[in-house]
Protein backbone atom coordinates (compact mmCIF):
# COMPACT_ATOMS: atom_id res chain seq x y z
CA UNK A 1 0.00 0.00 0.00
CA UNK A 2 1.00 3.39 -0.71
CA UNK A 3 0.24 5.80 2.37
CA UNK A 4 0.91 9.39 2.24
CA UNK A 5 2.08 10.83 5.49
CA UNK A 6 0.59 15.08 5.62
CA UNK A 7 1.43 17.75 7.92
CA UNK A 8 1.04 21.56 7.41
CA UNK A 9 4.71 21.82 8.28
CA UNK A 10 8.01 19.92 8.00
CA UNK A 11 10.28 16.93 8.97
CA UNK A 12 11.89 15.96 11.71
CA UNK A 13 8.61 15.12 13.31
CA UNK A 14 9.02 12.23 16.10
CA UNK A 15 5.38 11.41 15.82
CA UNK A 16 4.84 10.70 11.95
CA UNK A 17 8.13 9.35 11.35
CA UNK A 18 7.28 6.90 14.47
CA UNK A 19 4.04 5.46 12.66
CA UNK A 20 5.84 5.45 9.34
CA UNK A 21 8.03 3.74 10.50
CA UNK A 22 5.65 0.85 12.04
CA UNK A 23 4.13 1.10 8.15
CA UNK A 24 7.21 0.22 6.41
CA UNK A 25 8.51 -2.18 8.49
CA UNK A 26 5.41 -3.80 7.70
CA UNK A 27 6.20 -3.87 4.24
CA UNK A 28 4.45 -0.30 2.86
CA UNK A 29 5.63 1.93 0.49
CA UNK A 30 5.67 5.45 2.85
CA UNK A 31 5.93 9.10 1.43
CA UNK A 32 5.56 12.22 3.11
CA UNK A 33 4.19 15.63 2.04
CA UNK A 34 4.89 19.20 3.89
CA UNK A 35 5.28 23.06 4.01
CA UNK A 36 8.08 24.40 4.34
CA UNK A 37 11.94 24.27 4.16
CA UNK A 38 13.09 20.46 3.25
CA UNK A 39 15.05 18.80 6.19
CA UNK A 40 15.93 15.50 7.28
CA UNK A 41 13.98 12.65 9.34
CA UNK A 42 15.04 11.24 12.73
CA UNK A 43 14.58 8.20 10.78
CA UNK A 44 15.11 6.79 7.55
CA UNK A 45 11.18 5.82 6.60
CA UNK A 46 10.49 7.72 3.71
CA UNK A 47 11.15 6.72 0.12
CA UNK A 48 10.45 10.54 -0.70
CA UNK A 49 9.50 13.62 0.63
CA UNK A 50 7.62 16.45 -1.19
CA UNK A 51 7.97 20.48 0.42
CA UNK A 52 5.54 22.93 -0.53
CA UNK A 53 5.88 26.56 0.20
CA UNK A 54 5.71 27.78 3.89
CA UNK A 55 2.15 29.63 4.61
CA UNK A 56 1.05 30.72 8.28
CA UNK A 57 -2.50 29.94 9.56
CA UNK A 58 -3.97 32.89 8.51
CA UNK A 59 -2.90 31.97 5.12
CA UNK A 60 -4.19 28.20 5.54
CA UNK A 61 -7.91 29.41 5.49
CA UNK A 62 -7.34 32.82 2.92
CA UNK A 63 -5.29 31.09 0.33
CA UNK A 64 -6.88 29.41 -1.80
CA UNK A 65 -3.97 28.56 -4.13
CA UNK A 66 -2.34 26.69 -1.51
CA UNK A 67 -5.02 24.11 -1.16
CA UNK A 68 -4.47 23.93 -5.37
CA UNK A 69 -0.83 22.88 -5.09
CA UNK A 70 -1.81 20.83 -2.46
CA UNK A 71 -4.11 18.68 -4.34
CA UNK A 72 -2.12 18.34 -7.28
CA UNK A 73 0.50 17.23 -5.29
CA UNK A 74 -1.27 14.84 -3.89
CA UNK A 75 -2.65 13.57 -7.55
CA UNK A 76 1.42 13.18 -8.56
CA UNK A 77 1.89 11.19 -5.87
CA UNK A 78 -1.40 9.10 -5.77
CA UNK A 79 -0.91 7.50 -2.86
CA UNK A 80 -3.80 4.65 -1.30
CA UNK A 81 -4.24 6.32 1.77
CA UNK A 82 -3.47 9.89 3.49
CA UNK A 83 -2.62 9.83 6.96
CA UNK A 84 -3.14 13.82 7.86
CA UNK A 85 -1.37 14.68 11.05
CA UNK A 86 -3.23 18.04 11.79
CA UNK A 87 -5.99 20.15 10.94
CA UNK A 88 -4.96 22.01 8.36
CA UNK A 89 -3.82 18.60 6.17
CA UNK A 90 -6.75 17.16 6.83
CA UNK A 91 -8.92 19.91 5.55
CA UNK A 92 -6.81 20.64 2.20
CA UNK A 93 -7.06 16.37 1.58
CA UNK A 94 -11.01 15.43 2.64
CA UNK A 95 -12.59 15.73 -0.05
CA UNK A 96 -10.27 15.05 -2.66
CA UNK A 97 -10.63 11.28 -4.32
CA UNK A 98 -8.68 9.49 -1.65
CA UNK A 99 -8.93 7.92 1.45
CA UNK A 100 -7.95 9.90 4.43
CA UNK A 101 -7.35 8.98 8.05
CA UNK A 102 -7.17 11.92 10.47
CA UNK A 103 -4.52 12.22 12.90
CA UNK A 104 -5.59 14.69 15.81
CA UNK A 105 -2.46 15.33 18.15
CA UNK A 106 -3.70 18.27 18.92
CA UNK A 107 -7.92 18.83 20.08
CA UNK A 108 -7.68 21.61 17.77
CA UNK A 109 -10.51 22.95 19.30
CA UNK A 110 -9.44 22.93 23.22
CA UNK A 111 -6.21 23.89 22.16
CA UNK A 112 -6.92 27.34 20.94
CA UNK A 113 -6.03 28.42 24.71
CA UNK A 114 -2.38 28.24 23.92
CA UNK A 115 -2.83 30.98 21.46
CA UNK A 116 -3.85 32.88 24.49
CA UNK A 117 -0.31 33.80 24.82
CA UNK A 118 0.68 35.20 21.56
CA UNK A 119 1.16 38.89 21.20
CA UNK A 120 -2.21 40.80 20.25
CA UNK A 121 -1.42 41.75 17.08
CA UNK A 122 -0.80 37.74 16.08
CA UNK A 123 -4.00 36.74 17.46
CA UNK A 124 -5.94 39.62 15.31
CA UNK A 125 -3.68 38.01 12.51
CA UNK A 126 -4.72 34.66 13.19
CA UNK A 127 -8.60 35.40 13.94
CA UNK A 128 -9.74 33.60 10.63
CA UNK A 129 -7.93 30.42 11.37
CA UNK A 130 -9.70 30.43 14.90
CA UNK A 131 -13.10 30.96 14.26
CA UNK A 132 -12.76 27.77 11.51
CA UNK A 133 -11.34 25.46 13.43
CA UNK A 134 -14.21 24.24 15.37
CA UNK A 135 -16.08 23.95 11.62
CA UNK A 136 -12.96 22.08 10.41
CA UNK A 137 -12.79 20.15 13.06
CA UNK A 138 -16.82 18.52 13.33
CA UNK A 139 -16.58 18.32 9.60
CA UNK A 140 -13.66 16.23 9.18
CA UNK A 141 -14.26 13.89 12.42
CA UNK A 142 -17.74 13.14 10.87
CA UNK A 143 -16.61 12.04 7.18
CA UNK A 144 -12.97 9.77 8.20
CA UNK A 145 -11.70 7.59 10.45
CA UNK A 146 -9.57 9.77 13.13
CA UNK A 147 -6.75 8.75 15.74
CA UNK A 148 -6.07 10.83 18.76
CA UNK A 149 -3.69 10.25 21.36
CA UNK A 150 -5.59 10.30 24.78
CA UNK A 151 -8.81 8.24 25.44
CA UNK A 152 -10.22 11.55 27.07
CA UNK A 153 -10.34 13.06 23.47
CA UNK A 154 -11.31 10.17 21.91
CA UNK A 155 -14.43 10.27 23.95
CA UNK A 156 -15.06 13.50 22.56
CA UNK A 157 -14.62 12.84 19.23
CA UNK A 158 -17.01 9.92 19.21
CA UNK A 159 -19.77 12.43 19.43
CA UNK A 160 -19.21 13.33 15.82
CA UNK A 161 -17.37 10.08 14.83
CA UNK A 162 -17.95 6.86 14.21
CA UNK A 163 -14.32 5.69 14.15
CA UNK A 164 -11.65 6.76 16.74
CA UNK A 165 -9.02 5.03 17.65
CA UNK A 166 -6.21 6.19 20.25
CA UNK A 167 -2.37 5.88 19.52
CA UNK A 168 -0.63 7.05 22.67
CA UNK A 169 2.95 8.77 22.07
CA UNK A 170 4.89 6.39 23.35
CA UNK A 171 8.41 5.71 22.79
CA UNK A 172 9.87 3.29 20.13
CA UNK A 173 10.79 0.44 22.05
CA UNK A 174 13.82 0.13 19.34
CA UNK A 175 15.65 3.33 21.10
CA UNK A 176 14.76 1.95 24.74
CA UNK A 177 15.19 -1.83 25.22
CA UNK A 178 18.77 -1.40 24.98
CA UNK A 179 19.37 1.85 27.59
CA UNK A 180 21.49 0.82 31.20
CA UNK A 181 19.25 0.10 33.82
CA UNK A 182 21.75 2.75 36.22
CA UNK A 183 20.40 1.34 39.74
CA UNK A 184 21.94 4.21 41.63
CA UNK A 185 20.08 6.84 40.50
CA UNK A 186 19.82 10.69 41.76
CA UNK A 187 17.85 13.78 41.41
CA UNK A 188 15.15 15.08 39.93
CA UNK A 189 14.62 16.24 35.89
CA UNK A 190 12.03 17.80 33.28
CA UNK A 191 12.14 17.10 29.96
CA UNK A 192 11.62 20.00 27.64
CA UNK A 193 12.67 22.90 26.61
CA UNK A 194 9.85 25.06 28.68
CA UNK A 195 11.82 26.69 30.84
CA UNK A 196 14.07 28.36 28.54
CA UNK A 197 11.67 30.43 26.42
CA UNK A 198 10.26 33.96 27.62
CA UNK A 199 6.53 32.70 28.81
CA UNK A 200 5.40 29.14 29.53
CA UNK A 201 2.27 27.87 27.00
CA UNK A 202 -1.00 28.72 29.03
CA UNK A 203 -1.64 24.72 28.45
CA UNK A 204 2.05 23.68 30.39
CA UNK A 205 2.09 26.47 32.98
CA UNK A 206 4.51 25.74 36.00
CA UNK A 207 5.00 29.42 37.19
CA UNK A 208 6.10 29.00 40.88
CA UNK A 209 7.45 25.06 40.52
CA UNK A 210 11.06 26.17 41.25
CA UNK A 211 10.23 27.89 44.72
CA UNK A 212 9.18 24.68 45.50
CA UNK A 213 12.09 21.92 44.79
CA UNK A 214 15.06 21.93 42.73
CA UNK A 215 15.20 19.87 39.02
CA UNK A 216 17.41 19.73 36.15
CA UNK A 217 16.02 20.30 33.05
CA UNK A 218 17.29 17.99 29.74
CA UNK A 219 16.44 19.90 25.95
CA UNK A 220 18.11 19.81 22.87
CA UNK A 221 19.80 16.32 22.98
CA UNK A 222 19.80 14.17 19.79
CA UNK A 223 17.50 11.44 21.25
CA UNK A 224 20.23 8.60 22.28
CA UNK A 225 21.56 10.58 24.01
CA UNK A 226 18.40 12.47 25.76
CA UNK A 227 17.93 8.69 26.86
CA UNK A 228 21.16 8.10 28.30
CA UNK A 229 20.97 11.19 30.71
CA UNK A 230 17.51 10.21 31.47
CA UNK A 231 18.75 7.17 33.14
CA UNK A 232 20.75 9.52 35.60
CA UNK A 233 17.57 10.52 37.61
CA UNK A 234 15.11 8.99 39.69
CA UNK A 235 11.99 11.18 39.40
CA UNK A 236 10.64 12.92 36.14
CA UNK A 237 8.12 15.40 36.55
CA UNK A 238 5.14 16.46 34.23
CA UNK A 239 4.12 19.18 36.35
CA UNK A 240 1.42 21.23 34.31
CA UNK A 241 -1.04 23.72 35.99
CA UNK A 242 -4.78 23.10 35.56
CA UNK A 243 -6.73 24.28 32.92
CA UNK A 244 -9.72 23.44 30.87
CA UNK A 245 -7.21 21.14 28.05
CA UNK A 246 -5.15 19.65 30.58
CA UNK A 247 -7.02 16.64 31.04
CA UNK A 248 -6.82 15.40 27.49
CA UNK A 249 -2.75 15.84 27.31
CA UNK A 250 -0.87 12.70 26.50
CA UNK A 251 2.90 14.44 27.04
CA UNK A 252 5.24 12.12 25.02
CA UNK A 253 7.78 12.98 28.07
CA UNK A 254 5.84 10.93 30.49
CA UNK A 255 6.67 7.44 28.14
CA UNK A 256 10.06 8.46 27.91
CA UNK A 257 11.04 8.99 31.82
CA UNK A 258 9.15 5.28 32.10
CA UNK A 259 11.04 3.61 29.74
CA UNK A 260 13.81 5.30 31.35
CA UNK A 261 13.85 3.63 34.59
CA UNK A 262 12.09 6.80 36.44
CA UNK A 263 9.38 7.73 39.16
CA UNK A 264 6.99 10.44 37.80
CA UNK A 265 5.07 12.91 39.57
CA UNK A 266 2.07 14.68 37.63
CA UNK A 267 -0.24 17.12 38.73
CA UNK A 268 -3.78 14.89 39.38
CA UNK A 269 -5.56 15.86 36.01
CA UNK A 270 -2.78 14.58 34.13
CA UNK A 271 -2.37 11.66 36.44
CA UNK A 272 -5.96 10.76 35.22
CA UNK A 273 -5.60 11.57 31.34
CA UNK A 274 -2.48 9.06 31.46
CA UNK A 275 -4.69 6.84 32.64
CA UNK A 276 -3.14 6.66 36.54
CA UNK A 277 -0.43 4.58 35.30
CA UNK A 278 1.87 2.64 37.31
CA UNK A 279 4.81 4.38 39.03
CA UNK A 280 3.07 7.85 38.54
CA UNK A 281 2.14 9.71 40.93
CA UNK A 282 -0.40 12.59 41.15
CA UNK A 283 -0.58 16.00 43.35
CA UNK A 284 -2.64 18.78 43.52
CA UNK A 285 -0.33 21.42 44.27
CA UNK A 286 2.86 22.44 44.24
CA UNK A 287 3.25 22.68 47.98
CA UNK A 288 2.78 19.36 48.16
CA UNK A 289 6.16 18.36 46.55
CA UNK A 290 8.96 18.46 48.99
CA UNK A 291 7.15 16.27 51.43
CA UNK A 292 5.86 13.60 48.69
CA UNK A 293 9.34 13.41 46.97
CA UNK A 294 11.12 12.72 51.16
CA UNK A 295 8.62 10.28 51.75
CA UNK A 296 8.38 8.54 47.75
CA UNK A 297 9.38 4.94 48.28
CA UNK A 298 11.55 4.16 46.16
CA UNK A 299 11.25 1.81 43.14
CA UNK A 300 13.68 -1.05 41.09
CA UNK A 301 14.46 1.11 38.01
CA UNK A 302 14.66 -2.22 36.56
CA UNK A 303 11.42 -3.05 37.66
CA UNK A 304 10.10 -0.09 36.07
CA UNK A 305 11.76 -0.60 32.65
CA UNK A 306 10.74 -4.18 32.24
CA UNK A 307 7.38 -2.89 32.88
CA UNK A 308 7.45 -0.05 30.22
CA UNK A 309 9.22 -1.96 27.60
CA UNK A 310 6.65 -4.57 27.93
CA UNK A 311 3.65 -2.15 27.70
CA UNK A 312 4.62 1.51 26.92
CA UNK A 313 6.67 1.26 23.72
CA UNK A 314 5.18 2.34 20.06
CA UNK A 315 5.28 -0.81 18.62
CA UNK A 316 2.52 -2.39 20.96
CA UNK A 317 0.01 -0.02 18.87
CA UNK A 318 1.17 -1.32 15.68
CA UNK A 319 -2.40 -3.47 15.36
CA UNK A 320 -4.33 -0.28 16.22
CA UNK A 321 -3.09 2.01 13.02
CA UNK A 322 -3.49 -1.11 10.56
CA UNK A 323 -6.76 -1.05 11.85
CA UNK A 324 -7.20 2.50 11.50
CA UNK A 325 -6.12 2.19 8.02
CA UNK A 326 -8.20 -0.77 7.23
CA UNK A 327 -11.60 0.84 8.88
CA UNK A 328 -10.58 3.83 6.20
CA UNK A 329 -9.85 1.97 3.32
CA UNK A 330 -12.73 -0.33 3.78
CA UNK A 331 -14.96 2.58 4.49
CA UNK A 332 -13.47 4.22 1.13
CA UNK A 333 -13.41 7.51 3.38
Amino acid sequence: MRILHAVHKGLPDWRIEREAYLAKKAGHHVEFLGLGEKREPFLDVFSQVTMLRSINNRQAVLDKSIRREWSDAIDRINPDLVHANDIIAAEFSSGLDVPMVYDDREYWTMQRIMYKSWPLWKRIAIRPFLRVIPVWEKEILSKHVTVTVTEAIAEEHRMHCANVFVLRNLSLGEEVRGLDVNPTREGIVYLGSDFTRARFAPHRDMKGLTEHICFDTVTGLPRDEMYRTLTKYRIGLVPFRTTPYTKYIGATKTYDYLNSGLQVLMTRPLYKSHEKLPYTYPFDDYSELPSMIDSLEHVNPKEIMEYSHENLVWEAQQNTLFRAYDVCLDKGQ
